[in-house]
């Protein structure tokens, strides 16, 4: 059976913040609902899909496996974005 739609991949990371707010400004990503847990999250939106979670490494369910090398996605303006994120 093919994949018909990518609704979401979840990154790890130490810096929760950090992270989230690269993505936001150098590709446009935005925040949006984010249910309260006991440990670090983010959801980033494109338009009104959540497609990143940002998860605090070291948080339940963080068993050390596997990672995603990359993820290709389409961005338009993303050399002005990234130009303003080298600016700050």
């Amino acid at each position: 059976m093919p994949v018909d739609l990518l609704r979401h991949f979840t990154i790890l990371t130490k810096g929760v913040e950090e992270t989230s707010k690269f993505l936001k400004t150098a590709l446009g990503f935005t925040d949006g609902y984010t249910p309260e847990v006991d440990f670090p999250l983010a959801l980033l939106f494109c338009g009104e899909q959540p497609v990143i979670h940002v998860v605090g490494k070291d948080s339940p369910g963080d068993t050390g496996g596997g990672h995603i090398k990359h993820v290709a996605i389409n961005c338009s303006g993303v050399k002005a974005r990234l130009d303003a994120c080298s600016a700050t």
